[in-house]
C-alpha cells in the first residue's frame, strides 16, 4: 500500500513538472505573470517526487526526470527581454505540498477510523483466542512480534509522510500495548500476580503512559501521546485505589483515587503540554472531580465528621482544578474551563455545607432549617474571599457564589414547603370554625424551626447581595430575600396563637411591604417584589380570615382598602413598573371581590342572615357581574391591558359560576337565584354596550345580550309553568323574536362589527333553541320551528330592491318552515310524500318561471343583466330538489318498484336534458335537469343500500346498480361528445363513482357480495379515475379525486374477502400507472416520480412484503420478473423512478431470497474475523477515497439527469 501511494504521488509530480517546463519555455506577455510566479503565489499544491519516494529533496530548481539538472542560466534571475520581468526559480517545496498543510476530508477520516476500530477488535479477539488455546511461549512471542511490527509499520508510514494512515496503525499498536499489560498479569510474569489488582493496574498503566510518551517523542506520532494522556489519569486513579487497600471503605478508596487522578491535571503547571493533550488532561481532571463529588457522600461514614472530610478533599481537588484554569495563559483556559471548574467547586462546597448541617442538627426539622443557613453562609464566605483575588478569579468565585445561592434556594424548598403546606392546611380547613381568640391552625410540628431558618437565610442572602454590589447576580437574585422574608412572616403568623393576632401580623406585613415599595432607596427590583408580596399577603389575609365569622368582615374590608390603596399608588406613579403593577393591583382587587362573593353566602348562613340555602356559585356570579359593571364605569381610568385582564377574569368567573348553578340546580326551587344571575349579567352587558366603550368590548357585550335574555326568558317560562317543559321552545322562540327589534336597532349603528356580533348573538341562541326543541320533542315543536322561521326572515329584511347579501338569510327561514312541515307529516306517519312535495315543488317552479318571464322585459331599452336573474336558478333548483329527494328517500325502503320508477324518471330526465334542454342567460335548464336526474338515479340506490333493507335482495340492488352505472357512464360520454360540456360529463362520472363505491362497499361489507365479484366494480371506478386524470379543468380534478378515493375505499373493503392481495393492489396500481404514463407522455417537463412512483410502489410493495414472511413460488417469480421489467423500462425510457424502484426491489428481493445462504456463510466463521475483513476493506477504500467519491458523484449526476 505504501509503495503504491508513493508511485502515485511520483506520477503526479512528473506531470506537473512537465507542465511547468512547457509553460516556462513559452514567451510571457508583459502584463501577465509567469507560471512560476503564479505557482509561487498560489502556494503549495502537491508533494514532490523525492517526498513521495521517501528521499530528502535537494535545494534548487526541480530537475527533469532522467536528465541533468537545469542550469540557473536557463532562467536568468536579473536579465530577460525588454519589459519582461525576470523569472525566479522555484524550489520543489514551493511546487509540492507539505503533509502538514494537507487537510483530509471528513469522510476519509471516518472511513479510516472505522477501519482501524474494526481491525483493533479483530486483533483483540484474535489475541484472546490465541491466549486461550496457545502456550505461554507462543503467547509472548505473538504479543512481542505484533507490538514491534505495528510500531515499525507506523514509524515507516510516518517517515513516508502518510501521517493519517500512520496514526491509525499507531492506534492499533496502542491497543496491543494495552493487551501486553493484560498478558503480563495473565502469564504471571515477574510475580505480578501477587500484587493487588488495582495496584498492579495503576503501576502498569503509569509505566505504559511513560512508554507512550517516549514513543511519541521518538517517532513524532500523536496517537501514543494522546493515548498516554488518556491512560495516565486512569493509572493514577487505580494506583490511589490500590494504595489505600487497607481501608475497608470502598467509597473512601474511590475518593482518594479520584483526588489523586485530579492531581495529574497539575502537570501543565510545571511542563509544557501540547494543545490536544492539555484539553484531554483537563477533561480527565473534570471527570475524576465529578467522581470525587459523587462518592464523597458515602465515604468515611464510619468516623465522626467523615462526610465533611470527604467533601473537604473534593473541594481541595476542585480548588486545584480552578487554580490550573487560572494560571494558564493559553486560549484553552478560557471561560468554558473556568465555568466548569467553578461549577465543580460550587458542588463540592455545597456538599460540604450540607454535610456540616447534618452533623450539627439533631432532628429532621432542624436539619431542613439549617441546610439553607449553612449554604448561604458558605456563599457569603466565597464572596468575602473573592474580594482579595484578581479580577478573573473574582468573576469565577462570583459564579461559584451564584451557584451556591441556587443551592440555597433549592434547600429553602423544604422549610418553605412546610410553611406553604401549613398555610394550605389552614386554607383548606372549614370556614368559620373558631372564635377570634382561637388558634388558626392545630398541629404545627417544625413550623417554628422552619420560620427561623427562613428568616436567618433571608438576612444572610441579603448580606451576600450587598457584598456583591451591582451585577448580574444581584439583578437575578435581588428579589429572593424579600420573598423568603415574606414566607417567614407567614410562618410566624401561622405559629402564633389567636386568629386576630395572626391576621393583624399579616395585615401589618402587607402594609409595611406596600410602604417599602414606595421608598426610593431600595432598588427597583426589590420594590417591585415588595409590591407583589404586599398584594399576596393581603389576599392571603382575606383567605385565612375565614377561620372566624367575627374576624372575616373586617379583614376583608381592610384587605380591599390595602389593595385599592396599592392601585392608587400605581396611579400616582409611585411604584416601579407602573404598567405591570397596575395590572397586578386591579386583578387582585377583582380577585378579592370575587372571593368575597364566594364566602359571603356561607357567612350569611353562619350568622342566620338568610333562611334558605343559596346555590353554590351564586355569590361568585353576582360578584363577577358587579366587577364588570364597576369596570364599565371606570374603564376610562384604567389602561387597556388592565381592563382586558380584569374583564376576562370577571367574565370567566361569572360564566363558570353560572354554569355551576345550572349544573347543580334544584329545578324550580333555584329559579329565582338563576333569574337574579341572568339580570346581573344582562345589566353588565348593557353597561358595556354603550357607544363610548371600545369596539371589541361592545362586540362581546352585544353578542351576550341576546343569549342572556333568551336564557332569562326560558327561566321565567319555567318559573311561570311551575316546572313544565312543553312550552320551553315556544317561550324561548317568543323571547328571541321579542328582542329582534333591539338587535336591529344596534345593527344599524355605524360599527359593522357590532352589527355582525348582534346577528351572531341572535343566531346562536336561535340554533340552541332549535336543538332543544328538536331534542325535547314537545307537542308544539312544529309551531316552535314556525316561530323561529320568522327570525332569520326578519333579520334578512331590507328595502324592496336591495342587493345586500344579508337577504340570502331568508332562505334559512324557508328551510325552518319546511322542516316544520315535515315534522308535522312525520308525526302523522305519512308515506305517500308526493301529495305534499310535488305541490310545493310545482309552486316553486311556477314562481321561478314567472320570475324568469318577468325579468325578460327590457329596462330602459336594455335586457336585464345575468346577475339580476340568478335567483331564478335557485328557485327552480329548489323546486327540483323538493320534487326528487323526498321520493328518493322513500324509495330507499319498501318494495323495489318505487326505486325502479324513480331511477327510470331520472334516466328520462337525463335524455331530456341531453336532447331538448339547454342553458341560457335566462335559466340554466340543462344543468338543473342534469343534476336533478343524477340525484334521482343515485339517491334511491344509496338510501336503499344504507337503509334497513340493504341486506335483502342483493341481486335486485346489483341489477339496479348496473343500470344506474350504465346510465351514468353513457350520459357522461354522450354529453362530452355531443354537447361538449365537461362539467356535466364529470358530474355524471363522479356520481357513477360515488354510487358504485357506496353500494359495492356496503354489499361487500355485509357479505352479500364476494370480494372477487367486486373486482369488476373496482375496475370501473379505476377506469373513471384514469380518464378524469387525463382531462383538464376543476371539475375533472374533483372527479379524479373522488374516483381515486372511492377506488381506495372499495379496495380496502375488498381486502378482507379476496384470497390474494394482488386482486386489489394490481388493479389500483395499473390504473395509477396508466394515468401517470399518459400524463408523462403529454408533459415533457414532468418528472417520473410524481407520475409513476405511486403506482409502481402499490404494484410491488404489497407482494414484496410477503418476502419477509410466508410466500409462494409464483409470487416470488412474479415479483422478480416485475422488478426486472420495471428496471429495464426505466433504463430504456431514461426514467428515474422506475430505475430506483426497480433496483431497490431487485436488491431487496434478492437479499430476502438469498438471506438464509448469506446467514449460513456468516455463521460459519467467527464474527470478529469478518470485522477484521471489513476493517481492511475500509482502510483500502479510505486510501482511494477521492476517486471513489468521484465515481459515486458521477453516478448520482447521471441518475439525477433522468426524468
Amino acid at each position: 500500500m505504501v509503495q503504491t501511494e508513493a508511485e502515485r504521488q511520483a506520477v503526479i509530480v512528473d506531470i506537473r513538472h512537465e507542465a511547468w517546463q512547457r509553460a516556462a519555455s513559452r514567451p510571457t506577455p508583459p502584463d501577465q505573470p509567469t507560471v512560476v510566479q503564479a505557482w509561487a503565489a498560489a502556494g503549495p499544491t502537491t508533494t514532490s517526487r523525492e517526498t513521495a519516494a521517501g528521499a530528502i529533496p535537494a535545494p534548487g530548481p526541480f530537475p527533469p526526470p532522467g536528465g541533468p539538472a537545469p542550469r540557473d542560466e536557463a532562467l536568468p534571475v536579473s536579465q530577460g527581454r525588454a519589459g519582461v520581468p525576470a523569472r525566479q526559480p522555484v524550489s520543489p517545496q514551493r511546487i509540492g505540498e507539505s503533509p502538514e498543510q494537507h487537510r483530509r476530508s471528513t469522510g476519509q477520516i471516518l472511513l479510516l477510523t472505522a477501519g482501524v476500530v474494526l481491525v483493533s477488535v479483530f486483533a483483540i479477539f484474535f489475541a484472546i483466542l490465541a491466549y486461550v488455546f496457545a502456550t505461554v511461549e507462543f503467547r509472548s512471542i505473538l504479543t512481542g512480534i505484533a507490538s514491534l511490527l505495528v510500531l515499525g509499520i507506523a514509524w515507516t508510514l510516518r517517515s513516508r509522510r502518510l501521517a493519517g494512515t500512520a496514526e491509525g496503525i499507531a492506534v492499533i499498536g496502542v491497543v496491543l500495548l494495552l493487551l501486553d499489560v493484560w498478558i503480563i498479569r495473565v502469564n504471571r510474569l515477574f510475580s505480578v500476580d501477587r500484587l493487588d489488582v488495582w495496584l498492579y493496574t495503576g503501576l502498569a498503566l503509569v509505566v505504559l503512559a511513560s512508554i507512550l510518551v517516549g514513543i511519541a517523542r521518538l517517532t513524532g506520532l500523536r496517537a501514543p501521546s494522546l493515548s498516554a494522556v488518556l491512560v495516565a489519569p486512569v493509572g493514577v486513579f487505580a494506583l490511589g485505589v490500590g494504595g489505600s487497600a487497607s481501608l475497608d471503605d470502598g467509597a473512601a478508596r474511590v475518593l482518594l483515587g479520584a483526588v489523586a487522578a485530579v492531581l495529574v491535571g497539575a502537570v501543565e503547571l510545571v511542563a509544557p503540554v501540547p494543545r490536544a493533550e492539555r484539553e484531554m488532561t483537563r477533561l480527565g481532571a473534570l471527570i475524576f472531580g465529578v467522581v470525587a463529588i459523587s462518592v464523597a457522600g458515602a465515604a468515611f461514614r464510619t468516623i465522626d465528621g467523615g462526610p465533611v472530610l470527604a467533601f473537604a478533599l473534593s473541594a481541595a481537588a476542585w480548588c486545584l482544578v480552578l487554580l490550573v484554569a487560572h494560571r494558564s495563559t493559553t486560549a484553552l483556559a478560557g471561560p468554558a474551563w473556568r465555568v466548569l471548574a467553578g461549577l465543580g467547586l460550587a458542588l463540592a462546597l455545597g456538599g460540604l455545607a450540607v454535610s456540616a448541617a447534618d452533623e450539627v442538627a439533631t432532628t429532621p426539622p432542624v436539619v431542613d432549617a439549617l441546610r439553607p443557613v449553612f449554604l448561604a453562609a458558605a456563599a457569603l464566605v466565597v464572596v468575602a474571599v473573592a474580594k482579595s483575588v484578581p479580577d478573573a478569579a473574582r468573576r469565577t468565585l462570583h459564579l461559584v457564589s451564584a451557584v451556591m445561592m441556587s443551592f440555597t434556594s433549592l434547600a429553602l424548598l423544604l422549610p418553605a414547603g412546610l410553611v406553604v403546606e401549613h398555610a394550605g392546611d389552614a386554607l383548606s380547613s372549614p370556614w368559620f370554625r373558631t372564635y377570634p381568640t382561637g388558634a388558626l391552625l392545630v398541629g404545627m410540628e417544625g413550623l417554628a424551626e422552619s420560620t427561623a431558618g427562613l428568616g436567618v437565610t433571608a438576612v444572610l442572602v441579603a448580606l451576600q447581595l450587598r457584598a456583591l454590589g451591582a451585577g448580574r447576580v444581584v439583578a437575578i437574585w435581588g428579589w429572593g430575600p424579600v420573598v423568603v422574608l415574606s414566607l417567614a412572616v407567614i410562618g410566624g403568623a401561622l405559629a402564633v396563637p389567636g386568629v386576630v393576632v395572626s391576621i393583624a401580623i399579616l395585615l401589618i406585613a402587607a402594609a409595611v411591604a406596600l410602604v417599602l415599595c414606595v421608598w426610593s432607596r431600595p432598588g427597583p427590583q426589590i420594590r417591585t417584589t415588595a409590591f407583589a408580596c404586599s398584594i399576596m399577603l393581603a389576599l392571603l389575609t382575606s383567605a385565612l380570615a375565614t377561620a372566624s365569622a367575627a374576624v372575616w368582615p373586617g379583614a376583608a374590608l381592610v384587605t380591599l382598602v390595602i389593595l385599592v390603596g396599592a392601585r392608587a399608588l400605581v396611579s400616582q406613579r409611585r411604584t416601579p413598573g407602573a404598567a405591570a403593577s397596575g395590572v397586578i393591583a386591579s386583578t387582585s382587587v377583582a380577585v378579592a371581590v370575587i372571593g368575597i362573593g364566594l364566602v359571603a353566602p356561607s357567612w350569611a348562613r353562619s350568622i342566620d342572615l338568610v333562611g334558605g340555602p343559596v346555590p353554590d356559585g351564586f355569590g361568585v356570579a353576582v360578584a363577577g357581574a358587579a366587577v364588570l359593571i364597576a369596570l364599565a364605569l371606570l374603564v376610562g381610568r384604567l389602561t387597556t391591558v388592565e381592563a382586558v385582564v380584569v374583564a376576562c377574569l370577571a367574565a370567566v368567573a361569572t360564566v363558570a359560576s353560572w354554569g355551576i348553578v345550572w349544573v347543580l340546580q334544584n329545578g324550580v326551587a333555584d329559579v329565582g337565584w338563576r333569574i337574579a344571575i341572568a339580570l346581573s349579567v344582562l345589566a353588565a352587558a348593557v353597561c358595556w354596550s354603550g357607544r363610548r366603550r371600545p369596539e371589541i368590548v361592545r362586540v362581546i357585550a352585544v353578542s351576550a345580550i341576546v343569549p342572556t335574555s333568551t336564557v332569562m326568558a326560558a327561566e321565567i317560562g319555567l318559573w311561570l309553568d311551575h316546572g313544565a317543559t312543553e312550552g320551553l321552545g315556544v317561550l324561548a322562540a317568543g323571547g328571541t323574536l321579542g328582542l329582534i327589534a333591539a338587535v336591529n336597532a344596534v345593527r344599524v349603528a355605524r360599527s359593522r362589527s357590532v352589527a355582525l356580533a348582534a346577528d351572531i348573538g341572535t343566531a346562536v341562541p336561535a340554533l340552541v333553541i332549535l336543538v332543544l326543541t328538536a331534542g325535547l320533542g314537545a307537542p308544539l315543536g312544529p309551531l316552535s320551528l314556525l316561530i323561529l322561521a320568522a327570525a332569520p326572515t326578519f333579520v334578512a329584511f331590507r328595502p324592496i330592491g336591495g342587493v345586500h347579501p344579508r337577504r340570502q338569510l331568508g332562505w334559512v327561514g324557508a328551510i325552518l318552515a319546511t322542516a316544520a312541515l315535515w315534522w308535522f307529516l312525520a308525526d302523522r306517519s305519512v308515506d305517500t310524500v308526493e301529495f305534499y312535495s310535488l305541490p310545493v315543488a310545482g309552486l316553486l317552479m311556477i314562481v321561478g318561471g314567472v320570475s324568469t318571464i318577468s325579468r325578460t322585459r327590457t329596462i330602459e331599452g336594455r335586457r336585464t343583466p345575468l346577475g339580476r336573474i340568478q335567483g331564478a336558478d335557485v328557485v327552480v333548483g329548489a323546486a327540483a330538489a323538493i320534487a326528487t329527494l323526498p321520493s328518493a328517500f322513500q324509495a330507499g325502503s319498501g318494495p323495489i318498484g318505487r326505486a325502479v320508477v324513480v331511477v327510470a324518471i331520472g334516466v328520462a330526465l337525463l335524455v331530456l336534458a341531453l336532447v331538448l334542454l339547454r342553458d341560457s342567460w335566462l335559466l340554466r335548464g340543462r344543468t338543473i335537469a342534469w343534476f336533478t336526474a343524477l340525484a334521482a338515479i343515485g339517491a334511491p340506490l344509496i338510501f336503499r343500500v344504507l337503509g334497513p333493507d340493504g341486506t335483502r335482495a342483493p341481486a335486485e340492488i346489483l341489477a339496479l346498480l348496473a343500470g344506474a352505472t350504465s346510465a351514468f357512464l353513457i350520459a357522461a360520454v354522450a354529453v362530452s361528445l355531443f354537447r361538449a360540456s365537461a362539467l356535466l360529463a364529470n358530474a355524471a362520472a363522479t356520481a357513477s363513482s360515488i354510487v358504485v363505491v357506496v353500494c359495492a362497499s356496503c354489499l361487500v361489507g355485509q357479505g352479500s357480495l364476494e370480494g372477487v365479484d367486486g373486482l369488476s366494480w373496482l375496475l370501473i371506478v379505476g377506469a373513471t379515475a384514469v380518464v378524469a386524470t387525463t382531462r383538464s379543468g376543476r371539475s375533472s380534478v374533483v372527479t379524479a379525486i373522488t374516483s381515486t378515493v372511492g377506488a381506495v375505499v372499495l379496495g380496502v373493503t375488498m381486502l378482507a374477502t379476496v384470497p390474494q392481495v394482488e386482486y386489489v393492489s394490481v388493479p389500483l396500481a395499473a390504473a395509477a400507472i396508466v394515468a401517470g404514463a399518459i400524463r408523462l407522455a403529454r408533459d415533457r417537463a414532468a418528472r417520473s416520480w410524481p407520475m409513476l412512483s405511486p403506482g409502481l410502489i402499490l404494484l410491488i410493495l404489497p407482494s414484496l412484503a410477503y418476502d419477509f414472511g410466508e410466500t409462494t413460488l409464483w409470487r416470488v417469480i412474479a415479483v422478480g420478473l416485475v422488478a426486472v421489467g420495471v428496471l429495464l423500462i426505466g433504463v430504456l425510457r431514461r426514467l428515474q423512478a422506475p430505475i430506483v424502484i426497480g433496483a431497490l426491489t431487485v436488491i431487496t428481493h434478492g437479499l430476502a431470497q438469498l438471506w438464509p445462504w448469506i446467514s449460513g456463510l456468516y455463521e460459519s466463521g467467527y464474527w470478529w474475523l469478518w470485522a477484521g475483513v471489513c476493517g481492511v476493506v475500509l482502510i483500502v477504500f479510505a486510501a482511494r477515497y477521492e476517486q471513489r467519491v468521484k465515481n459515486i458523484r458521477d453516478a448520482r449526476r447521471a441518475l439525477v439527469a433522468l426524468r
